[in-house]
């Protein structure tokens, strides 16, 4: 029973390559037809369904790559023993809950938290199952973020990367729930007001289309540099660059090779169409947003920078709007 629900109600990611083209995730299950050939076919018939679940179920899974840390699959699974009908919509509403409760009564609470900000031992089944029954309530009404991973006045003790995936996947949501499917121009205002939300000018909506949860994209950038946060007149300080609102997830391969860029040579670097990196639209939402912001300061400004401690702080507010925290 828990192999055929891993096999049907579980992602799994194809041997395909990371693409712009193509989402590598699939939420399907094995068919017969009137003829008894098999084929694959998508969980949900509800396009918007199937498209939230996918999204959420790679949410996790790249956020837990480690087997020790998988707890959601777990939750998922546990979910199918209990429930009295095959409900795909309810099982939509239990995941985004239940992710809503990894973020909230977990990632911000101080107390499930160690010295890096990483969730303790046992801190997920403590805070989800309680008497050995699934609880996806959210129970904490103190959403103290800036509190335990800061402001830029400190430097703060660490970022887990859920909380950038889970960001990544509201604003994808706040997309879909908005936009998606509908043929707008950037005069109409239901998408002016779109991008005011996430405080920067349109830059099309194909970001959206083709974003997935890839692999490859596990390493923290810093917008603004480590290297240029050296002290000297005009520059940024450790304490103010280490904040959510200067951070974003990006594949390694481009970190590796554009860390000690400047915001602008970033900006240049990876929207560069030749093809020589592969294109940010795959990589996260929030780093698209805060290149954006760059690049409208670019074209208003010749003397300001194109990116400082107040664009930081204005895009960190944004972004804990989004996520309900602000």
């Amino acid at each position: 029973m828990a192999k055929y629900l891993l096999d049907n109600y579980l992602v799994h990611h194809s041997d395909e390559d990371d693409t712009v083209e193509n989402n590598p995730w699939k939420l399907q299950y094995w068919q017969m037809d009137n003829k008894k050939k098999g084929y694959l076919k998508n969980l949900d018939d509800d396009t918007d369904v199937q498209h939230k679940l996918v999204h959420l179920l790679s949410m996790f899974e790249v956020s837990f790559t480690a087997r020790q840390r998988k707890n959601y699959l777990f939750y998922c699974l546990l979910y199918w023993f209990r429930v009295d009908s095959w409900d795909v919509d309810k099982y939509y509403e239990f995941v985004s809950e239940l992710a809503d409760k990894y973020f909230y009564d977990v990632y911000l609470v101080a107390d499930n938290l160690n010295e890096i900000n990483t969730p303790k031992p046992g801190s997920f089944d403590s805070t989800i199952l309680i008497n050995n029954e699934l609880d996806v309530a959210i129970n904490n009404d103190d959403f103290d973020f800036e509190g335990i991973y800061g402001d830029g006045t400190e430097k703060s003790a660490g970022i887990p990367l859920f909380v950038f995936n889970y960001l990544d996947y509201k604003l994808w949501e706040k997309y879909d729930n908005e936009l998606r499917g509908k043929k707008t121009r950037k005069t109409d205002k239901v998408r002016i007001n779109f991008f005011n939300s996430l405080g920067c000018d349109d830059f099309e909506l194909k970001v959206f289309e083709q974003f997935y949860f890839s692999r490859t994209r596990r390493s923290l950038e810093h917008y603004y540099p480590q290297a240029m946060a050296n002290g000297e007149k005009g520059a940024l300080t450790q304490e103010e660059i280490n904040c959510f609102g200067n951070y974003a997830m990006i594949g390694s391969e481009a970190n590796s090779s554009g860390s000690n860029w400047s915001p602008k040579s970033k900006l240049n670097h990876y929207l560069d169409d030749s093809g020589k990196i592969k294109l940010v639209s795959v990589a996260s939402i929030k780093f698209m947003i805060m290149m954006q912001m760059c690049k409208d300061n670019q074209s208003r400004s010749t003397t300001e920078p194109e990116w400082n401690f107040d664009d930081i702080m204005i895009h960190q507010e944004k972004m804990l709007n989004i996520l309900g925290v602000e």
